[in-house]
């Protein structure tokens, strides 16, 4: 991240007079990746981004090429931080680039050995999963994770109770608990902001 881009969040997040604190709570992330951000030591991440996007109500490319005027900002210095190590990093990228591999080939092994092909191949469902609910749990974004991964948690159950069991209806039924859980969802973050 450019320096330029670092002074347009510290000027965005002043602007909107938030505290960094209070700006890491809004996106479910660390004090420390804020600051970080604000130093251009990382970058947030697209879902970062567009969160940031929405609640300073800009566009990407107003907060990242700075079309538009914002007020000059300071960097703040660097300083020590508890996040985590390059090489945890290292070992989350690797996690989420192989995922799909690994159950490519758990699902052939199965299919090959133990010739269990169906309902097996619902395993393919554990990549959306993953990317959705596991994937941000791991970077440490709970929230975000199960109301991204919900619906297709739902889904996923629904279609292996139907495959293994037959139990088509009344389980069907499942799929009301999306819109209750969003509302859910909705109440607890509304009650958090105020």
């Amino acid at each position: 991240m450019t320096i330029e881009t670092a002074n347009r969040l510290v000027a965005l997040r002043k602007e909107h007079g938030y505290s960094q604190e209070t700006l890491a709570e809004k996106l479910g992330i660390s004090r420390q990746a804020v600051s970080k951000w604000e130093r251009a030591e990382s970058a947030p991440d697209v879902d970062n981004l567009i969160l940031l996007a929405r609640l300073y109500g800009v566009t990407l490319d107003t907060l990242l090429s700075g079309d538009g005027e914002l007020p000059e900002a300071e960097v703040y210095e660097r300083g020590t931080d508890d996040e985590v190590s390059p090489s945890v990093k290292r070992l989350r990228r690797a996690l989420d680039a192989a995922f799909p591999l690994l159950i490519a080939a758990i699902f052939l092994i199965g299919g090959v050995v133990f010739h269990a092909w169906h309902p097996n191949w619902l395993i393919f469902m554990a990549i959306p999963i993953y990317y959705t609910m596991i994937g941000p749990i791991i970077h440490g974004r709970m929230f975000a994770a199960l109301k991204g991964s919900f619906p297709i948690l739902i889904t996923t159950i629904y279609l292996y109770i139907g495959f293994c069991y037959g139990a088509w209806h009344p389980w069907w039924l499942m799929f009301l608990l999306v819109p209750i859980f969003y509302a859910v969802a909705d109440g607890v973050s509304g009650g958090k902001k105020r």
